[in-house]
């Protein structure tokens, strides 16, 4: 994932919340490459499966180079770089071979499933000004920043607005409680926070995602497949979070 991130962020430049949908396309094709080898779990979406002889690491090698040679191309010379960096460590034969064409039938199955799922598509926000509207961010008045994710085909959930909050209304006395709270809790000066929620929104504010869990996976000895296993299910509900939030965003407009 190390190369997905690395490739992603030079090429698509995104923020955070963008940051979720790419990196859950690149880890749930690199689910189904290598569960599709070596068993135990289901795919993602895809009932494919490959002889157990065929390398699992070479399928994951693969797949994650085809899904983001796909869409960077411009990023082509340096992702073909890395594979072959990689399958240099696994050893030459029928294996390797049988890996990287299953991991390649992968990759061309995730494209396949979110070709127009609504990725950069324009979408307007046309809630008019008001007491609690959202409005251009001062002090350029720059646009809804992202706004597409909203409108995104989740990866697990039925749809964007399954989970649709609903804020408390303006004049209520949630609101009001919840606003006390935000200022009470959330100032950089004269909060009520401890030393511990401090130093907890830090580390959340500065966490690299795909490093914990890489980290996560080393400390505690977790093979390929589960390995593979934890990069999806972390990813797709991060990308669906996000989704989901954004819609509630557009829909509500606060």
């Amino acid at each position: 994932m190390r190369t997905a991130e690395t490739t992603i962020e030079a090429e698509a430049r995104p923020g955070p919340a963008e940051m979720f949908i790419w990196e859950a396309y690149v880890s749930t094709a690199v689910y189904s490459a290598v569960v599709g080898i070596e068993g135990r779990f289901t795919p993602y979406k895809w009932d494919e499966r490959a002889p157990r002889t065929a390398s699992s690491a070479a399928a994951a090698a693969s797949v994650a180079h085809q899904v983001l040679r796909h869409h960077f191309p411009g990023a082509a010379p340096r992702l073909d770089t890395a594979l072959t960096r990689t399958l240099t460590k696994i050893p030459d034969g029928e294996a390797e071979d049988r890996g990287v064409a299953f991991g390649k039938s992968a990759a061309d199955r995730i494209i396949d499933l979110r070709r127009d799922d609504g990725r950069g598509a324009s979408v307007p926000f046309p809630a008019r000004p008001g007491p609690g509207v959202w409005r251009p961010t001062l002090p350029g008045h720059e646009p809804f920043a992202s706004a597409w994710i909203g409108g995104v085909r989740p990866l697990l959930l039925d749809s964007p607005h399954q989970f649709r909050p609903g804020p408390p209304a303006l004049r209520s006395a949630r609101y009001a409680r919840d606003l006390h709270e935000l200022a009470a809790y959330g100032g950089r000066t004269g909060s009520l926070r401890t030393p511990e929620q401090t130093d907890t929104a830090r580390f959340l504010t500065n966490l690299d995602p795909q490093g914990a869990l890489g980290d996560h996976a080393t400390r505690h000895g977790i093979d390929i497949a589960e390995t593979a296993r934890l990069y999806a299910a972390a990813n797709t509900a991060q990308a669906d979070a996000v989704i989901a939030a954004w819609d509630a965003k557009l829909h509500y407009g606060t």
